[in-house]
């Protein structure tokens, strides 16, 4: 027997999916540039080898591949890869451990690099010995089945034939029924039989040439769309059945004949007397001597029966064994009556016999082909029930027993309506009319493949091919249906599995492609809700924003059946020991079984009154703080998988990537335009220190300057004055030289700089000033006091332009390893966001100036005001280069 090949559609299998389809399945890979070949455990499993005495080489396997098969395989294989296919399967044979041979049926997925070249091939191997041993067996009683079938195609030309009937007909492979009929006088009837078949017609033809007679059950071949493409013929040899038909009309006819004239083939036993009569002849014999005929075995039932007739008198009828002079055995139909006297005692025995070995014979053949038939159920891994015209089953092999979890829970009608089950596809429940078996029964509907999701009989749920015909008689009526189940649970939820995670890492991609193409944050957020609730195919799905300073969330993204259909702006709060509090500082998912009878925190509004159950929300981080909430919830209860709760939360990291990369572009933008509007002020605070300086030059030191010349041009000058001129010059220059750098800050150090500075300009204000001034154990560096100083002073100049303050707090401290400057005023306030965008546009630089020197200097600032409630502003410094 050689291999057989067979090339299936391309299909794109992943390395995953093909090594992980059933466990008892033997996976290898291959490297098709070195020829290296592994193998998993179950190699030693399923044929008995060791990993360790396994050659990783394909010349290990090759060794072991039957002589005859391996061309083949090889051929095949090297087919598929020259072709491009993906995939290939054959089956051969292969050597187990203990020598013996194994059918496998093997399939690999051909891995290709980006030029299409093959270089990897990865498959499974099983042993499927049974199931050629069950299609020999199968082939075996088809073979031996007392029948001869045949399929035509449309053509009437013979394309299979099968069966132990009619063996002198053999090998019409090919030819066409005309041809096969050519010399049959019922040919012009075989041919008119097939062409009603070909227009969808059944037909039973009883045909004799002679020397054969055959009940010839002709029927149409459909192909899965109901079109009729050839003629199905079943011939049941009835010679013997027409033949003893005719013999026995014949002997009926002679019977008659005979009792009319008196030649009979009869028997007569004379009670009183004890002789037998034989055929209605004149000789006679002792009962005991004709009893010797009779088998042993049957003999104490045969006299028991004579007994009973003798004393309850009727007729009977019963069938024995009768012994032949050459030792073989006939079986013999008796019948007979008892006849009495006149005065009503027994007087004999008569009756007439019947040979019937042909029939008995024949019998026993048909129970022992019932009995083959039921081997063959009982072998296949499918379930089979035949059912009679009332819907009652009569047939069920172990199979279907297992599949359905017993036996029927109910009969006929009581069974469709008691049995639940759905469509697969939509989810409906099948009503009992629905039912295949129900259709075939009452419409003579063929049903095949029909995929069903059923609760067993002992409440298990699983998924179902169901296939059902109707079974005609003679005259074409229904007399009941067949049906096939198989179960394909396993293999369903395995391609369901992989369907659904294509689908989860779809959207996932196609969500990173909407961020990478830079659109608006919403685009993305109402794309990402929408992915969530297709996918998961789940009521409720949204985005929530935090809004920190206002103790809120925003609803920034709606999918699913939320009602109303587009609900206005929605806010939650986030006070602590709420459920959106809860989720936004999780560090995983929070999963929520039932949200009413939640403990850990308070139920969120707005899902209670959407009707919500079940659900979970995943945070969406961000740099310095969540950004929101990413939810999927159900409106029915619904258990979670990890699968499900991680693809969500891969759809939250996208968007927290997305997120952070608009935020550092919009913060570079803003850094860029704060960059020009500084450098512009930075010209602009050069030019106007500089006309400062020129105006008190040329104001204060110009009129000291010319009175000093005037004084001096006089004959009688005054020293004093003069002096006193001069010293006011100077005392000016200090003020100024003052303002534009105090020397105490280089000389005294910060503090006592910041407590003059403060306090002059304080007292100049009209302010009250407190200070909190507690100097570092070591000076800081340069650049962190001068930054410190500048701050003070752009802050007390803010307080003194804007803030209609009555008091000014100055703090300088040390935390750890950071110098810490507090300037606090109780003034009227401000709006800090609205502060920051005004910068952003050059309207105010204030604030912007001071972020910039800090930063330079390595530090942070951080400004905190509300209208009404006055302003503080810390800056923070490292103490790294303290001295």
């Amino acid at each position: 027997m050689s291999a057989r090949v067979q090339t299936l559609p391309p299909t794109p299998l992943a390395r995953e999916q093909l090594l992980a389809r059933v466990t008892f399945e033997a996976t290898w890979e291959r490297d098709l540039d070195s020829e290296a070949m592994s193998w998993d455990d179950r190699l030693q499993t399923l044929f008995g080898y060791d990993r360790r005495e396994v050659i990783g080489h394909i010349s290990w396997w090759r060794e072991r591949v039957y002589p005859d098969d391996l061309p083949g395989v090889e051929e095949r294989v090297d087919q598929a890869i020259r072709s491009g296919e993906s995939v290939w399967w054959n089956e051969y044979r292969f050597r187990r451990k203990n020598g013996s041979w194994a059918w496998v049926c093997a399939r690999g997925a051909i891995e290709r690099d980006g030029e299409g070249r093959a270089v990897r091939m990865v498959g499974a191997m099983i042993d499927v010995s049974p199931l050629k041993e069950a299609e020999a067996r199968m082939r075996l009683f088809t073979n031996q089945l007392p029948a001869r079938a045949s399929v035509t195609d449309r053509d009437l030309r013979v394309v299979w034939e099968a069966g132990a009937g009619f063996p002198g007909t053999s090998g019409v492979r090919g030819k066409t029924v005309e041809e096969v009929f050519a010399d049959s006088p019922d040919r012009e009837r075989v041919l008119e039989g097939c062409r009603k078949a070909l227009l969808g017609e059944s037909s039973r033809l009883l045909i004799d040439n002679g020397h054969d007679a055959a009940q010839l059950q002709l029927g149409p071949v459909r192909d899965l769309d109901g079109n009729v493409i050839g003629v199905m013929g079943v011939g049941f040899d009835v010679t013997e059945l027409v033949r003893t038909e005719g013999a026995l009309r014949e002997a009926q006819r002679i019977i008659i004949a005979a009792q009319r004239v008196g030649q009979v083939r009869t028997w007569e036993e004379d009670l009183k007397t004890g002789l037998v009569r034989l055929d209605s002849t004149a000789s006679q014999l002792p009962n005991q001597e004709a009893w010797k005929a009779i088998h042993p075995d049957d003999m104490a039932r045969m006299l028991e029966l004579r007994r009973r007739t003798i004393e309850e008198g009727g007729p009977f009828e019963t069938e024995y064994r009768a012994l032949q002079p050459d030792g073989s055995t006939r079986n013999v139909l008796v019948r007979g009556e008892l006849v009495r006297d006149a005065a009503g005692r027994p007087e004999r025995i008569i009756g007439v016999s019947l040979d019937v070995t042909d029939r008995v014979r024949a019998e026993e053949e048909v129970r022992g082909s019932q009995r083959l038939l039921q081997r063959v159920l009982d072998t296949l891994p499918v379930g089979v029930v035949v059912l009679d015209r009332a819907g009652d089953v009569v047939l069920r092999n172990p199979a279907g027993r297992r599949i359905w979890g017993g036996d029927p829970i109910a009969s006929g009608a009581e069974r469709w309506a008691k049995t639940k089950a759905w469509w697969h596809e939509s989810g409906k429940p099948i009503a009992a009319a629905e039912w295949a078996s129900r259709r075939s029964l009452a419409k003579g509907e063929t049903s095949l493949d029909e995929v069903i999701d059923i609760e067993t009989y002992d409440k298990k749920r699983k998924i179902m091919q169901n296939s059902s015909a109707p079974i005609l008689d003679g005259q074409g009526q229904i007399v009941g249906a067949v049906i096939v189940n198989q179960d394909v649970t396993e293999s369903r939820h395995a391609a369901e599995e992989v369907a659904r995670r294509a689908r989860q890492q779809a959207a996932v991609a196609q969500l990173s492609l909407s961020a990478l193409r830079g659109d608006e944050l919403q685009p993305l957020f109402d794309e990402a809700a929408a992915s969530v609730a297709s996918t998961l195919q789940i009521d409720r799905a949204m985005v929530l924003e935090a809004l920190p300073d206002q103790g809120e969330m925003l609803f920034r993204a709606l999918a699913g059946s939320w009602k109303p259909e587009n609900p206005p702006r929605i806010t939650v709060r986030t006070e602590p020991g709420f459920m959106n509090w809860f989720s936004l500082r999780a560090k995983a998912p929070v999963v929520v079984e039932e949200l009413a009878s939640e403990t850990r925190f308070v139920p969120c509004e707005v899902l209670m009154a959407q009707g919500v159950v079940s659900g979970f929300n995943v945070p969406i981080p961000g740099k310095e703080r969540p950004f929101g909430i990413l939810g999927a919830h159900s409106t029915s209860r619904r258990v979670f998988t990890e699968d499900e709760i991680g693809f969500v939360w891969s759809m939250a990291n996208v968007l927290a990537t997305s997120i952070e990369q608009r935020r550092v572009a919009d913060e570079l933008g803003e850094k860029r335009e704060q960059l020009h509007a500084l450098s512009g002020r930075l010209i602009e605070a050069q030019e106007a220190e500089r006309r400062a300086v020129a105006r008190e030059l040329h104001d204060d030191f110009g009129q000291v300057l010319t009175a000093l010349k005037l004084n001096l041009q006089r004959s009688g000058r005054d020293e004093a004055e003069s002096i006193a001129l001069v010293d006011g010059a100077i005392a000016r220059m200090r003020d100024l030289a003052h303002d534009l750098r105090p020397p105490m800050l280089d000389e005294l150090g910060l503090p006592a700089a910041l407590r003059w500075y403060v306090g002059r300009e304080a007292r100049r204000a009209g302010l009250e000033s407190h200070f909190a001034l507690a100097p570092p154990e070591l000076r800081p560096p340069p650049g962190v006091e001068t930054t410190s100083f500048r701050v003070a002073q752009e802050a007390i100049t803010n307080v003194i332009r804007h803030a209609q303050a009555r008091r000014v707090d100055v703090e300088l401290r040390v935390a750890g390893d950071v110098l810490e400057l507090l300037v606090r005023d109780d003034g009227r306030g401000f709006d800090v966001r609205m502060a920051r965008r005004r910068a952003a546009r050059g309207e105010s630089q204030g604030l912007v100036g001071m972020q910039e020197r800090v930063a330079l200097a390595g530090g942070e600032l951080q400004i905190d005001s509300a209208p009404g409630h006055g302003t503080s502003v810390l800056a923070r410094f490292p103490l790294g280069g303290a001295r």
